[in-house]
């Protein structure tokens, strides 16, 4: 928008008019037939004026302000305008000095605001009404959403005795106010219908309407709510509501969206806090920071699975951290949406252009994500915090196997106990000279030594592929299993093996080959001997020798170089003890960060690495990082350009207290950045595209950068763990002349035990008993959760929210100019929870009841639920959105209390039949002159029909099913060839559970679902949209799942009754809730009759009818008659009432 400065006098003073409105005497004008309030509220009437059309060059983003203006606040609208000596915006009291009127009014393209690029416009009204605000002083309030809810006196009105609590009367009011009047009670039939489906997602049962109709107690109505609300019916439909705003979803998404996800537990703890009606503030603290609460148990740390729910990349070629900080900043964004209603993410980049909320503080509120113990390289076996979710077999066979580990541990330390005071007993007997003894014990644990002196060619035959299938271009695509990687169990095993097996005939055609491993050069290639194992030779792709450190001769330089030992070396697991040493030299003129220096790992395996960040050096082990992992660093860095010796060794105890590092052979300082290492840290050793795993390697690998100008000379490895005297005397032997055996013999003592034969079989016994745990454990299957880092990882502002662009550092906390935030609060997201669930936050509470309300109305009191700041709607009823909020936070945050509430009103109670009266005043029926009537869910829909058939298996909670989908649903939606499961493969209970259990893939979800409006889990729905399209009426005529129900449908009403009428008097009931009127019964008669005379002379197409779905009737009536009630079914399910709530 143009600058809002004049280019002239300020006043209107030469016109006593504006847009043809006189500005002074008489009263105010009707505007387009609608008069204008009395008085002007800023918030009502006003803010949405300016913020539709001004506040996003004239609002609160500093970096979009033009002409220094801000309309937002009335410090600067008062203000002089800069550089326009007497101009002023907004003067309070006098439209005619006020600029801002002015250019509104202006005719001149060049000083109309907002200008005409802009194809914003302000109305005839829209004027008027800033005319009388200014008029009356221009009073700006706070958005109102940003004001604490408090409840207001009841209004009275004719009607009061009519209302069964508060929700009528501030509904009455607002009637009252728009000369409305309240519809009277549905009738009983639709009132049973109403709540049933409302409340759980399912319709009643006959018997229910029938035992209904039939009390006569004045809490008939009362018994049916509290039921409903007590069964688990009720918990699915509310977490089914809630897995959209945790964007719940069986595949990761992106590109490759892989189908690995293991989130059910998830799902159906979310079930059962509904079943046990858990308070809003402790559901929402637990998903957020059930971490972070004192002696967490596995229950609240689960609840974490909400914020890690999201689209994860496994893709190899993304930056991790830029993948790490967009976790970070999607979590940011969920809170605001899920719980403030607030667009945040519109300030990631800057300002925000419209609310209270800056760049800077939406980086602060990233900060208590910032810190999650994740990378942004997801890899199938895991990405960051997991959660062991063992079965109760399993949790009982890990504790016959930990007993099993305790027993052997004991047994280990009292034999090894016994050795080590044998050796030091005699050990300054066995060898006369310290040097001799240390010389002979390093020798003996020696495994490998690589001067890099000795290079030579060989046949490459080792190095080589064997038989690599090389494929022709242009050949026939062939599918693979079914739930590819999916880690729930079935999918991925017993349904994959048959569509595996069918797809190996349409393999294409394969030319064996051999090739060398990826990225090797023959020409570039030699081995390097090992000084230890002869036969056992290193491999070095690109060598550049150079000289090495003082009397070692030859080092080599890396620059795209590739490295590895021999195979059989250097291969340990968590509980084998081992070192690492070797000298390295790094370049002097560009720091290394994220480097891996020497490694026996990739970027997604396990295994071990040493690695530079900012030139300090780490050493980890891992199952997968950053998690399951264990790491310790310098806390300064190596130096530069010249040789260091460095050595780090590891015990095999699986604990950081394990790790030490020495620099020179003196032990460095060193801080624990990660101690939780539960799983084997063998690496994996795949192959695929990307290279193949050749073992103890440095220089380059894919995913991370290399080691590029640094040297590296003298490697060797060691079976078990170096004490500090033997490090120093392999850093310069002559450190340890002189030295007495007293000063030594202590930690030398260790070593000489290990060469007791009854230590060696008692560790082999340990390590036999803490794999073969470990082996159990693996199998266990592990959910993604909220964990941080041991230390805190600093947060700071991104210019332009771009990863890699760091400004200043921000503070962890949440959005002060919201709602303060208490310099007492944690600064965790314990600490966010607790701001957010503070009785004065003033969005929280609103945000929640909002949308309950539209759960039960179709349209929210706010109808933007999933914003509240100053673009969203203002409340249709803003007294009674105050009400319910103040009445769960004095309830306990009590959900059950407010659908309670909300249901038992007689408000809600009304007939949604629309009259005249308010069709023309109310047609969107905002001020609930009528009861809701809107089109049901898309799980609703299909779960009526299922549910009116008696296909519905009524089964709580389990892993994600596969009912029918069209063929092929899945092919190129994912980077691996992905194929849903064939039905034949899929038992018959699996086809037909609620729909909130269906598998969820992002990339492609169940189209029949979609198609009725299915959120998209990619992202975070609190709102779903209600379309109308002929392709929903193509799905209930057409799909599978339907027709099938339609069949079953149709033999439950001929079971019914041998009256063919009653027939379909069952089958409407059963799909309505409703007896048919005589005129529908009457149409239906006739088109069943008309179908059975068709089908009757058409017997394949009866056949067809009946052929669609499983299991097969077993019935045995007539095919015709049957294929056309089937038709009668399909027709009533077709209606409104059979798919909407009413």
């Amino acid at each position: 928008m143009k600058a809002l400065i004049g280019s002239g006098l300020v006043g209107v003073a030469a016109s006593a008019t504006v847009f043809g409105f006189r500005l002074q005497g008489g009263g105010w004008p009707a505007v387009y037939g609608e008069e204008l309030p009395d008085v002007i509220s800023y918030n009502t009437d006003v803010r949405p004026i300016l913020s539709q059309n001004c506040f996003r060059c004239h609002g609160p983003d500093a970096a979009a302000r033009k002409a220094g203006l801000r309309l937002d606040v009335p410090e600067s609208a008062y203000a002089e305008l800069p550089k326009h000596h007497g101009a002023y915006p907004i003067v309070p009291g006098k439209p005619r000095n006020s600029e801002l009127l002015r250019r509104l009014a202006a005719s001149d393209p060049d000083e109309r605001m907002p200008p005409p690029d802009t194809h914003l416009s302000v109305s005839k009204r829209e004027v008027a009404l800033l005319e009388r605000w200014v008029q009356q002083g221009a009073r700006y309030e706070r958005h109102w959403a940003f004001i604490p809810p408090s409840k207001s006196v009841l209004p009275r009105t004719p009607w009061d005795t009519r209302a069964n609590n508060e929700i009528d009367r501030y509904v009455y009011g607002k009637l009252a106010q728009h000369n409305l009047v309240p519809s009277a009670e549905a009738d009983k039939e639709t009132l049973i219908n109403r709540v049933a489906m409302d409340l759980t997602g399912l319709p009643p049962t006959l018997q229910e309407v029938d035992s209904f109709l039939a009390d006569n107690d004045a809490n008939a109505y009362e018994k049916v709510v509290e039921r409903l609300l007590g069964s688990r019916a009720y918990a699915e439909r509310q977490a089914n509501i809630w897995l959209d705003v945790a964007r719940y979803a069986d595949s990761d998404g992106f590109t490759i969206d892989a189908l690995g996800r293991f989130q059910y537990p998830y799902r159906d703890w979310v079930i059962s806090a509904f079943d046990r009606n858990m308070p809003y503030d402790k559901f929402v603290t637990w998903q957020i920071a059930g971490d972070k609460l004192p002696n967490a148990t596995p229950e609240q740390v689960l609840a974490t699975a909400f914020a890690r729910a999201g689209k994860k990349s496994a893709e190899l070629g993304i930056t991790d951290e830029e993948y790490r900080v967009e976790y970070a900043s999607e979590r940011t964004d969920l809170i605001g949406k899920a719980v403030l209603g607030l667009t945040v993410g519109c300030a990631k980049c800057h300002d925000h252009k419209y609310d209270e909320i800056s760049q800077a503080e939406y980086y602060s509120l990233m900060g208590f994500f910032n810190s999650v113990d994740e990378r942004g390289i997801a890899d199938y076996a895991g990405w960051g915090p997991t959660l062991a979710w063992p079965s109760p077999q399993q949790s009982a066979q890990l504790a016959i196997l930990h007993n099993e580990v305790e027993r052997r541990f004991e047994e280990f330390k009292a034999i090894f106990a016994a050795a080590k005071a044998s050796a030091e007993s005699t050990a300054p007997r066995e060898v006369g000279d310290t040097g001799e003894l240390i010389q002979s014990l390093v020798t003996e644990a020696q495994q490998a030594y690589y001067p890099f002196e000795n290079s030579y060619k060989a046949s490459f035959e080792p190095l080589t592929i064997g038989k690599y299938p090389a494929r022709i271009p242009n050949s026939p695509v062939f599918g693979v299993a079914p739930g590819q990687d999916h880690g729930g169990g079935r999918a991925a095993e017993e349904l994959d093996a048959a569509a595996v097996k069918a797809a190996n005939g349409n393999r294409p055609p394969e030319v064996m080959q051999k090739a060398l491993l990826i990225g090797l050069d023959e020409q570039k290639l030699a081995y390097s001997a090992d000084g230890v194992d002869p036969s056992a030779p290193g491999a070095i792709n690109g060598a550049h020798v150079v000289d090495g450190p003082p009397g070692k001769g030859k080092a080599i330089m890396i620059d795209d170089t590739i490295a590895f030992a021999n195979k059989k070396v250097g291969q340990f697991e968590r509980t084998d003890p081992f070192t690492l040493d070797v000298w390295l030299k790094l370049r002097a003129d560009k720091t290394y960060s994220e480097v891996p220096v020497l490694y026996n790992s990739d970027i997604r395996s396990g295994g071990y690495e040493l690695r530079l960040d900012e030139n300090v050096l780490s050493f980890n082990l891992r199952h997968t990082a950053p998690y399951d992992m264990i790491e310790v660093a310098m806390t300064s860095p190596l130096p530069t350009g010249q040789w260091t010796h460095v050595t780090a060794t590891y015990d095999g105890s699986s604990s950081a207290a394990g790790v030490h590092l020495y620099v020179d052979g003196e032990k460095v300082r060193t801080e624990v950045l990660h101690d939780r290492l539960t799983r084997s840290i063998l690496p994996n050793p795949r192959k695929g595209i990307y290279g193949w795993f050749m073992g103890l390697s440095f220089g380059r690998t894919f995913g991370a950068p290399e080691f590029n100008g640094g040297s590296i000379d003298e490697l060797r490895v060691f079976t078990r763990a170096l004490t500090p005297v033997e490090v120093s005397y392999l850093h310069d032997p002559s450190s340890v002349i002189g030295l007495p055996h007293e000063t030594v013999q202590g930690q030398l003592s260790d070593a000489l035990a290990e060469r007791d034969v009854k230590v060696k079989i008692a560790r082999a016994n340990l390590r036999e008993a803490v794999l073969a745990e470990q082996t159990e454990y693996t199998k266990v299957p592990q959910i993604d959760v909220l964990m941080d880092r041991p230390k805190e990882r600093p947060t700071y502002l991104l210019e332009r929210g771009s990863f890699d662009r760091r400004l200043q550092q921000v503070p962890v906390q949440a959005l002060g100019r919201i709602f303060p935030w208490k310099s007492e609060l944690p600064r965790n997201r314990l600490g966010l929870a607790e701001w957010l669930f503070d009785p004065q936050n003033p969005l929280t509470a609103r945000v929640y009841v909002n949308r309950i309300w539209r759960d039960h109305f179709g349209t929210g009191i706010v109808e933007t639920v999933e914003d509240y700041g100053t673009q969203g709607s203002n409340p249709s009823n803003p007294e009674l959105l105050d009400y319910l909020a103040t009445e769960l936070v004095r309830s306990g945050w009590d959900i059950k209390h407010i659908h309670r509430l909300i249901v038992m009103s007689a408000t809600y109670r009304q007939s949604s039949v629309m009259t005249a009266e308010t069709s023309k005043k109310d047609p969107r029926n905002v001020y609930l002159a009528r009861g809701p009537r809107y089109r049901l869910s898309a799980e609703a829909i299909r779960d009526n029909a299922l549910a009116a058939s008696g296909l519905l298996v009524d089964r709580v909670g389990g892993d994600s099913v596969f009912p029918y989908q069209p063929g092929g649903l899945w092919f190129m939606t994912g980077a691996a060839n992905q194929v849903y499961p064939d039905r034949s493969l899929i038992p018959a209970d699996e086809l037909h559970r609620r729909s909130m259990y269906t598998f969820i893939k992002r990339n492609s979800p169940p189209p029949a679902m979609s198609v009725f409006d299915l959120a998209d889990r990619n992202v975070s729905s609190v709102s779903r949209s209600l379309s109308n399209t002929p392709l929903q009426a193509l799905v209930l005529l057409n799909d599978p799942q339907f027709v099938e129900a339609y069949r079953k449908l149709a033999e439950r009403g001929i079971r019914s009754s041998s009256d063919g009428d009653q027939q379909i008097v069952t089958v409407f009931r059963l799909v309505t809730r409703r007896h048919p009127s005589n005129q529908e019964l009457e149409t239906l008669r006739k088109y069943r009759a008309s179908q059975v005379e068709g089908l009757s002379a058409s017997p394949q197409d009866a056949a067809a009818i009946l052929s669609v779905g499983n299991p097969a009737s077993d019935l045995g009536a007539n095919p015709a008659t049957l294929a056309a009630m089937t038709l009668v079914t399909a027709a009533i399910m077709n209606t409104p009432d059979a798919y909407s709530l009413r």
